[in-house]
């Protein structure tokens, strides 16, 4: 009966040995699983910080790009402190046309697809002689503002001075808000 109990000890110590390399084996498939899944984790973290950083680096590149373009862009528009000085270029325009401007009334209205922008309407009148007014008007037109002349009446000054003329103007300009 000898050698069935060596064979008894010994299929038993073969089955404890398979049950321990199968044990060993699925303890090394779970910790290669969970490695797997760390490294495939990180992996996307990685790639959506590469995308990340493409985004921002072409975002830079636009801003870089078009700076030129975005600063000659707010040319068009008057600064949101700069109504003043605004005010003062419409005269000094006027004064070298050869025109008297006074600037009769200003109201500022919020568009409604932005909240930048607003459109400030002005009505203003010119006095001088015909071509100076004329001269007025077109230089108006060759501003480099979002200017729109929006009513204008043309007559000639009743009185004394019966070669001026009176250009009685409202306008409308958009201006950056604050």
């Amino acid at each position: 009966m000898m050698p069935r109990a060596k064979t008894r000890i010994f299929l038993v110590i073969a089955a404890a040995a398979a049950l321990a390399a199968a044990g060993a084996c699925v303890f090394l498939f779970v910790q290669i699983k969970e490695k797997n899944e760390r490294v495939s984790a990180l992996h996307n973290e990685i790639e959506l910080a590469a995308r990340e950083e493409q985004v921002l680096a072409g975002q830079k590149t636009l801003l870089r790009d078009t700076a030129k373009l975005r600063e000659e862009l707010r040319r068009y528009f008057v600064s949101p402190d700069g109504a003043v000085a605004f005010f003062e270029l419409l005269e000094s325009v006027g004064a070298r046309a050869g025109v008297t401007v006074s600037i009769e009334s200003v109201e500022a209205e919020a568009r409604a697809e932005t909240s930048r922008v607003e459109e400030l309407t002005l009505v203003l009148s010119a006095v001088g002689r015909w071509e100076d007014t004329l001269r007025f008007l077109g230089l108006l037109e060759l501003m480099p503002l979002r200017l729109s002349i929006v009513q204008t009446a043309l007559a000639r000054v009743e009185g004394a001075h019966a070669s001026l003329w009176r250009a009685d103007l409202s306008l409308r300009v958009l201006k950056l808000r604050s």
